[in-house]
């Protein structure tokens, strides 16, 4: 199994490969879908932070947001994987 750090490194690709796949248009699975809401979380609060640092308004709450969404949203890829990876095998 993928260690947690791999996922928190990749967060920015990963979370577009979710996008990717949504827009896709296939059925979706509650499972997936779960992620895609922590992937979505993960990206507002990654562009809120990113806005307010383009403007020199550094907030602890933003860096504290963005950096719990990416958590999060790895922490959510990392067990959705392994999980496809048990039903496959």
């Amino acid at each position: 199994m993928t260690p947690l750090k791999t996922y928190l490194k990749r967060a920015d690709e990963l979370a577009e490969e979710v996008f990717d796949v949504w827009r896709s248009g296939t059925h979706l699975t509650p499972e997936f879908e779960r992620l895609l809401n922590k992937a979505f979380d993960y990206t507002v609060a990654k562009e809120a932070a990113a806005r307010h640092r383009a403007f020199d308004i550094v907030r602890k709450y933003d860096a504290l947001e963005e950096k719990e969404t990416r958590w999060e949203f790895a922490r959510a890829y990392k067990i959705y994987c392994d999980r496809r990876s048990a039903r496959l095998n």
